[in-house]
């Protein structure tokens, strides 16, 4: 993506993990899952989401389309202290994509083996042990699955 974003209504929807991140509609119409800088927190950390994106794709790993989202401050919540002044990094939001935590514990033996690529699985413990990544864990997969014509197409989300 060339340009920034900007939001285009408030944002209505919070999600409950440890950054807080929101539910943004941007003029390209989309939505997009989105990382924001607060007043006490570091930009440091959003360049950091972004460079993994980008290297993420440099890997060939399946990874949504992300960019840079300028939060109007209409349509901010004021509880989450949020700095307008900087772009949040956004991933694009599907609905049909779950974590996969939500599927794994209950898929029998011979559903757990019909994965899309297990490479892929390998690429991002690869992955997240040379950019020393401790935000995956046992509590947070940060992995998504669809399921799509009887495969399950892993979706790494940064």
């Amino acid at each position: 993506m060339a340009e920034y974003l900007k939001s285009i209504e408030k944002v209505e929807k919070i999600f409950g993990t440890a950054y807080r991140p929101v539910l943004v509609h941007a003029n390209d119409l989309n939505f997009y899952v989105s990382k924001y800088n607060t007043s006490s927190s570091s930009a440091n950390m959003l360049f950091r989401k972004w460079m993994c994106s980008l290297f993420l794709k440099i890997w060939e790993l399946k990874i949504p389309d992300f960019g840079l989202i300028y939060l109007q401050k209409r349509h901010t919540p004021d509880l989450l202290n949020i700095n307008n002044e900087m772009p949040c990094f956004g991933v694009l939001y599907d609905n049909e994509y779950r974590e996969i935590d939500a599927f794994i514990g209950c898929m029998a033996t011979k559903q757990k083996r019909r994965f899309a690529n297990k490479n892929d699985v390998l690429k991002i413990a690869l992955f997240d042990y040379w950019i020393s990544n401790e935000d995956r864990n046992h509590n947070n997969y940060n992995l998504m699955l669809k399921m799509v014509k009887e495969e399950y197409p892993l979706w790494q989300v940064s």
